[in-house]
């Protein structure tokens, strides 16, 4: 429900520092709201300007940032340079629950900034070098 999802997120922009947030929480803010961004941050701009928030300038701010960090607009798709099939040729095997963790530590190594979300090469190597050793980390910081 998309209704819902807004007004659980939106938040989130308004809790936004440009001083204290980093590139990977606003990754994350990015991957996390898709196709909503926009209207997520209409509604955060809506709150503050409603409540005790004198200005809406580092929603504004935050939204430049957002534009900035997925120019191709490969993040809010969740549009990684590799699909199941691909992790499964570099992993050498099967379908199962080591491609779906596979593909979670690659979204998570993209939000991070370890690795361009569109580079093939290093979304191959990432997987490769990951290799079903750990888990993906689900944590999130804005």
């Amino acid at each position: 429900d998309q209704v819902g999802l807004l007004v659980e997120m939106h938040m989130r922009p308004m809790l936004y520092s440009s001083k204290r947030t980093g590139d990977a929480g606003v990754r994350r803010l990015i991957r996390d709201a898709g196709a909503l961004r926009r209207p997520m941050l209409a509604v955060a701009r809506a709150d503050a300007l409603a409540s005790a928030h004198p200005d809406t300038n580092e929603i504004d701010e935050l939204e430049q940032r957002m534009a900035r960090l997925d120019a191709t607009g490969q993040l809010s798709r969740r549009q990684t340079a590799l699909d199941g099939a691909s992790v499964m040729a570099a992993l050498g095997c099967p379908p199962g629950p080591r491609v779906g963790a596979a593909l979670a530590a690659l979204d998570e190594a993209v939000v991070e900034g370890k690795v361009a979300i569109g580079d093939r090469d290093a979304c191959i190597g990432f997987v490769r070098q990951w290799g079903g050793k750990g888990e993906a980390r689900t944590g999130r910081t804005l």
